[in-house]
Order: structure tokens, then C-alpha cells, then sequence
């Protein structure tokens, strides 16, 4: 499969899950439980559909697609990565949002728990995305990885440029969710950021688990310990 040929298939692949997930978790008709908020109900069926295509893909060798374990010591270095990296860009995210005075509000997380948004946005969200954009996604363009652009002597190649493209580009949803254009544009920004970072990890280590623990980090720290103080203050 050339270059060209293999572009076109990982975006394929990209619509042919998220674009049925999205669709089917809005149906009417699908009223989820009371413990599963509807705006999640699209990381379950990102997963299954996921876990499927990987499946049929993989042929067994699930190795491939980065299921394999590694040495704990491998975790440390994605996680410092993501809380230096995030502590910018929470200062740029707040000096934007107070110049411009928009509204952070995400539609997703709107009216969840402390324990709901611990389980779906730290955990499950973070799984689910990381399987979708790094094990498939990323896997499926990794023959392209002999493109690459350098920054600061670190290699960034193509399959992680694109995997972190889609994976900000999926943000954009945001929009149509209620969210205003400058909290979701923030928002697009740290998804591609966060993207390269775990996209490099999963890359470096052969391994998916670096990229979901840096997914895990900047969660907690970006999404859920903010909104957990906010919680905290108005009781």
C-alpha cells in the first residue's frame, strides 16, 4: 500500500468508527442506563468498534497494535511529560479564556459526579481514545513512521503527527455539543498536543500502556481535579 493509499485508509478507518458511534449514541430510541451519561456512551461503542477492526487487523498478533506490557519505569517519563507540558497550557488555556471572556464549560462532563467523572473521563474515556487513535489508528499508518519532522532533537513521525491530527480534529464535536468556538478551539490545541505525546510514547515503547497513562495524567489534572475543587467550593 503506497503512501497516498495508506493516508486515505487511516482516515477511512477514523470515520468508519467514530462517525457509527456518534451517530448511535444519539438515536432516541437508546436510553442508557442511569449510571452511564449519554455523552459516554460513544467511548463504549469507540472501543467495541475498535477492539473489532484490531481484531480482524491484528490476525492474533495483538502485540502489534501495542498490547504488551512493559517495565513500570516506562510510565514515569510520559507522565512527567504530560504534568510539564500541562502546567503551560493550562496558564496559556486560562490567560485565553480570561481575555477573551469565554465560558469554560465542557457539554460532555456537564451534571456528572466526582465518581462519574473518575471512572468515564479518567479511566474509561482514556482507554477508549487511546486504543481508537494509538493501537488502531497510529498502527495502521506505522509504515509511513520513516516520515518524520524533528523538534528540539525529539522525532516526531508521521503516524503520530496524524493519529494527534484525528484525535484534535474528533474535539471539534465539541461545537455541535453546545461548547462555545474559543473553549473548544483551547481544547482542540491540548487534544493535538497531548496527542503527540502519547502518540510518541506508544511509538517509543512498542506499547499502548504509556500513551493511556499520559491520557490519564492530562485528564486528571486538565479536566477532572479542576472541576472536582469546583465541586469541593460550592458545598
Amino acid at each position: 500500500m503506497n503512501f497516498f493509499k495508506r493516508i486515505v485508509f487511516g482516515i477511512i478507518i477514523f470515520a468508519v468508527v467514530l462517525i457509527p458511534a456518534k451517530l448511535i449514541s444519539r438515536l432516541s430510541f437508546i436510553t442508557p442506563p442511569d449510571w452511564l451519561p449519554r455523552s459516554e456512551l460513544i467511548q463504549i461503542l469507540i472501543l467495541i468498534f475498535s477492539l473489532i477492526l484490531i481484531s480482524v487487523f491484528s490476525r492474533g498478533n495483538w502485540r502489534n497494535y501495542g498490547f504488551k506490557t512493559i517495565s513500570v519505569k516506562s510510565v514515569f517519563r510520559p507522565i512527567l511529560t504530560v504534568i510539564v507540558t500541562l502546567i503551560v497550557l493550562q496558564v496559556i488555556f486560562a490567560v485565553n479564556m480570561k481575555l477573551t471572556g469565554a465560558k469554560a464549560e465542557h457539554p460532555g462532563t456537564a451534571g456528572m459526579s466526582l465518581f462519574q467523572l473518575f471512572i468515564y473521563v479518567f479511566i474509561f474515556a482514556s482507554i477508549a481514545e487511546e486504543i481508537f487513535f494509538r493501537s488502531l489508528i497510529q498502527t495502521i499508518l506505522a509504515p509511513l513512521k520513516i516520515i518524520h519532522l524533528t523538534i528540539f532533537k525529539i522525532k516526531l513521525s508521521l503516524p503520530v503527527i496524524m493519529s494527534a491530527f484525528l484525535f484534535a480534529f474528533a474535539h471539534l464535536g465539541l461545537l455541535l455539543a453546545g461548547a462555545g468556538v474559543i473553549f473548544t478551539m483551547n481544547i482542540v490545541l491540548m487534544a493535538f498536543i497531548l496527542g503527540l505525546i502519547a502518540g510518541y510514547y506508544r511509538e517509543k515503547t512498542g506499547s499502548i500502556i504509556p500513551a493511556i497513562a499520559a491520557h490519564m495524567t492530562f485528564n486528571f489534572i486538565g479536566g477532572i481535579l479542576p472541576l472536582a475543587i469546583m465541586q469541593l467550593l460550592s458545598q
